[in-house]
């Protein structure tokens, strides 16, 4: 077969049919290559890889040029599935590592690369080849269909519109991702400043109002199973009484355990008690019994020098 310089649809006294229909099918960019790969294939019969800078770098562009709008939607689609197998159902079941996960995604872009930059020639050839038969069944004469082929193939014109709204497109997304990053960003720091309440809250204690506290006594059932550091016997009381201190809940145990050690070393009598309440297990420190309004009352007092809550109670 020659590869001559004739212009798409121009049928050359030196050129096979076969050769002016793929000039034809081809169109007027990057025809010497096209052509000498294809007609490589039909001496060799045989499909023998050759990269292809368009198709594997500018893939989408590349196929829309082309006029490949199913293999457009195919690959979109292989994308699209790939990425949420790997990234969704795959993390799932693989706790991959940041790098691990840096590493998949860098792998993934390579193959996305790869197939199109290898496949493309192939793509574009059984394209070609479907147009090829279609034209030479709606026109008997090949100097005909070569010029159906050619009006239909595409066209410097269109390179420029692809080119421009693929750059367009990866322009918007660009500034799609610059904002969806900046609404995050401004979306914790929201978050942050929400979180930041008060101290007591911020170390895990919760101090509710005089009414709740007074009312603890009556609050959900308490808990058997007492962690160690409720273990403790509490300071021997000589008489039991019917008044006391409430000193607080506390939603962490270590918070608990401090105030408990602080009442135990000013010799305070201490009961500790593990409450379920519906935000989950809370500890209750309380001093006493005592028997009189008075002795709680200067209990109170040795426990607010301690830097703690104090609000006395009667049973």
């Amino acid at each position: 077969m020659s590869a001559s310089t004739a212009q798409p649809g121009e049928v050359r006294e030196d050129d096979d049919f076969t050769t002016a229909l793929y000039r034809a099918a081809i169109g007027p960019m990057n025809t010497s290559f096209y052509l000498s790969v294809f007609t490589t294939w039909e001496n060799s019969s045989r499909w023998m890889p050759r990269w292809n800078s368009a198709a594997g770098l500018w893939t989408l562009g590349w196929l829309a040029f082309r006029k490949m709008g199913g293999a457009a939607l195919a690959y979109v689609g292989a994308l699209v599935g790939s990425a949420l197998l790997i990234f969704g159902i795959g993390r799932l079941f693989f706790d991959l590592s940041a790098t691990g996960q840096t590493t998949m995604f860098l792998l993934w872009l390579l193959i996305a690369v790869l197939i199109p930059g290898l496949w493309g020639n192939v793509w574009f050839h059984s394209h070609c080849r479907k147009r090829m038969a279609i034209a030479l069944a709606d026109h008997p004469e090949v100097s005909d269909a070569c010029a159906a082929l050619a009006r239909q193939s595409s066209q410097p014109r269109r390179a420029l519109a692809v080119g421009t709204v693929q750059v367009g497109l990866l322009v918007a997304l660009g500034l799609a991702t610059f904002q969806f990053s900046t609404l995050m960003q401004h979306a914790g720091m929201q978050l942050a400043g929400a979180s930041s309440t008060t101290p007591q809250m911020a170390s895990g204690t919760v101090r509710d109002t005089p009414a709740a506290v007074a009312s603890a006594p009556a609050t959900p059932k308490v808990m058997t199973s007492v962690p160690a550091m409720a273990a403790k016997p509490p300071l021997p009381v000589a008489v039991l009484g019917r008044y006391g201190v409430n000193v607080g809940l506390f939603a962490k145990a270590a918070n608990a355990q401090s105030a408990q050690a602080k009442l135990e070393a000013a010799q305070l009598p201490t009961q500790v008690d593990i409450l379920k309440m519906q935000r989950g297990l809370r500890t209750r420190i309380r001093v006493g019994p005592f028997t009189t309004e008075a002795q709680a009352g200067e209990a109170a007092i040795k426990v607010r020098a301690l830097g703690l809550e104090a609000l006395t109670y009667r049973d």
